[in-house]
């Protein structure tokens, strides 16, 4: 089997006009100002909140610790239900701050963990879920949280590949306690390798 004489690509990340990036660039060299919360983190942030039609977005240096600081912020313990389709960041900030996650199956549709399931993996010790919106498809946000009001457990979204993502004109941020999106260089939206960022919205 011959290979195609071009690549043929499942998705690459959008870039601006090498001008405007410039430009930017010359705005950063003039204020000399490249971090501890800089003129351009800040615009950055202001323009995230209003993309992602949120009430709260703070920037973080990726996805990991922004998925850690969310954890430690609502104090979860014990054990936490996710999903087995995902970046191993994912349960391993659960395990690096001595939380068990368990993992619940997921839906063979859109591979998102399967609401269905998740009764069944709740114990006594059991604080929160951490749901994957998968692909750009959003988890079934609002069976998880009739689930999480019933157990009274918090929920915590991975939406590294749901930036802009909305449901009903409702952001993906605005569901749960906590969503975590992603600006790695190989998303549609992103940061370039240089300033790989990530950030979450809250309530």
């Amino acid at each position: 089997m011959k290979p195609f004489p071009k690549p043929i690509y499942v998705t690459q990340p959008l870039l601006p006009p090498l001008s405007t990036y410039n430009q930017k660039l010359r705005e950063i060299w003039k204020s000399k100002w490249l971090s501890n919360n800089g003129v351009q983190h800040q615009l950055l942030e202001e323009s995230i909140q209003k993309i992602l039609k949120v009430p709260y977005a703070s920037l973080f240096n990726n996805g990991t610790i922004a998925l850690l600081t969310a954890i430690k912020s609502l104090n979860i313990k014990g054990e936490v239900i996710t999903t087995p389709f995902t970046f191993p960041a994912t349960p391993n900030v659960l395990s690096w701050l001595n939380v068990t996650p368990v993992f619940c199956d997921i839906d063979p549709f859109t591979m998102n963990i399967d609401p269905a399931k998740i009764e069944n993996s709740i114990t006594k010790n059991t604080t929160a879920i951490l749901g994957v919106h998968v692909f750009g498809t959003p988890c079934e946000v609002y069976k998880i949280q009739k689930i999480a009001k019933k157990y009274n457990l918090k929920v915590i979204y991975d939406a590294a590949h749901a930036f802009g993502c909305e449901i009903n004109n409702i952001g993906i941020g605005n569901f749960g306690d906590v969503t975590m999106f992603s600006f790695h260089p190989t998303k549609l939206f992103h940061t370039a390798e240089g300033g790989r960022r990530s950030c979450y919205a809250w309530y």
